[in-house]
């Protein structure tokens, strides 16, 4: 099957995640022999999509030309959005799939009803929770736990769950509001795709019946090790790729590295910063570095350490240390755990635990060939079966014919705006 591919996402420079896969499933697929479009909501999109001959749209207007007022309505409903995508779906001709990624920061939920008047093939895939959460975590950031109030329940709509103040909450309600109802997001897109077990397990309960999920990880396009993993130096650090956010669990790392005694170094950038300084003056907090330099922190570290206190549907950067030949302390109530066996590639520590996990970091401190066999383990494990870019690509045609064949029986296609405007001029 070679069908025309609309990738749909709020930003596709590799700012994050969803942003990541995708860049790289575009460019996977355009490979591939697809042709490929993209739409993205704001910002410059990666250069390689250019470079593959991929034509790209961009929405927002810059920034000096939008309003906050304006900018709260574009994240609620951006009509521009829904234009782009009905209109680079009718580019894309009528057997085309719309594959969206994002749409909680620009795209909106116009990007489903430009999916549902086109009668495109739609999929989604669900990288965070934000189809069926307003807040898109299932964490309540005012008790630093998972959230496990129904999902615009009551007691769900009063409380002020979000990092930022409550009328925060009343925009993402209203936003979710708009997407579920106008937007109609999931007969827009009856496939989702699903990063991990947990994740399915957790997403499942809430979602319409007939919905059809697809477990697909995410892609992790890195070189191949020229060999087995160097030896690590004595004071060999460990080692925070992320976001310092409190869900990703950074500021407990500083505290139970502190409490170790370890050498702790933190990648990323956000708003956690000052808690991880005050838990653990010693820490380097190195900011957002470019990939060569995290690859290369990653191969020197003693171990990664993922933390994670949200259920995070899947953490590539635990993958990407695997590949390095590094074991990975992961949170066993994230589904990062899924790819880190205990004491085998790795070491679990129960979510949210400072003591526990200051005594694997002490633990692995102390017994450098233990995290030297973790790492050779974790390295054989991700070679084995790495999931690359091409067997990505492999998965989403999969979704892809299987989706076009489920969804030609459920509902007419409905003329896209090219062949309405032909049709117009025929009568």
């Amino acid at each position: 099957m070679s069908r025309p591919i609309v990738v749909v996402a709020d930003h596709l420079a590799v700012n994050g995640g969803s942003a990541r896969v995708a860049v790289e499933s575009a460019l996977g697929l355009a490979a591939a022999g697809h042709r490929v479009l993209c739409v993205g909501g704001a910002g410059a999109p990666d250069p390689r999509l250019a470079a593959a001959g991929i034509p790209v749209r961009i929405v927002a207007p810059p920034e000096r030309a939008r309003g906050r007022a304006a900018s709260a309505v574009r994240v609620i409903w951006n009509a521009d959005a829904g234009r782009a995508v009905a209109e680079s779906l009718a580019q894309a001709g009528p057997e085309a799939i719309a594959h969206v990624h994002s749409w909680g920061q620009e795209m909106s939920g116009a990007t489903f009803a430009a999916v549902r008047g086109a009668g495109a093939v739609g999929v989604v895939t669900l990288h965070d929770f934000l189809s069926v959460c307003p807040n898109g975590t299932f964490f309540d950031f005012g008790e630093a736990a998972i959230c496990t109030r129904a999902p615009l329940s009551g007691a769900c709509i009063a409380r002020a769950c979000d990092a930022k103040p409550y009328p925060f909450k009343l925009m993402r309600l209203a936003r979710h509001a708009a997407t579920a109802r106008l937007g109609r997001l999931f007969e827009a897109c009856p496939d989702a795709i699903v990063l991990s077990a947990l994740h399915r397990e957790v997403i499942a309960p809430h979602l319409p019946p007939g919905m059809r999920l697809h477990r697909v990880a995410n892609p992790v396009e890195i070189d191949a090790p020229d060999g087995p993993p160097a030896p690590r130096a004595p004071d060999a650090p460990f080692l925070f790729v992320g976001r310092l956010t409190p869900e990703k669990g950074a500021a407990l790392f500083a505290r139970a590295a502190a409490t170790a005694g370890v050498p702790a170094v933190f990648v990323g950038d956000g708003p956690e910063a000052d808690a991880i300084r005050a838990e653990n003056p010693r820490a380097r907090l190195l900011g957002w570095q470019a990939p060569e330099r995290v690859a290369a922190l990653m191969r020197t570290a003693r171990a990664l350490v993922f933390p994670s206190l949200w259920y995070e549907t899947q953490g590539l950067v635990a993958l990407e240390a695997q590949a390095a030949g590094t074991p990975v302390v992961v949170s066993d109530g994230c589904a990062a755990r899924e790819f880190v066996r205990d004491g085998e590639t790795g070491l679990h520590v129960p979510s949210g635990d400072v003591q526990a996990l200051a005594a694997r970091l002490v633990r692995l401190a102390s017994d450098p060939d233990l995290a030297e066999r973790l790492g050779r383990a974790a390295q054989a494990a991700f070679l084995a079966d790495p999931p690359s870019r091409a067997a990505h690509v492999a998965a989403l045609e999969t979704v892809y014919e299987r989706a076009a064949a489920a969804q030609a029986g459920a509902r007419p296609r409905r003329p896209g705006a090219r062949e309405r405007a032909v049709a117009a001029k025929a009568g």
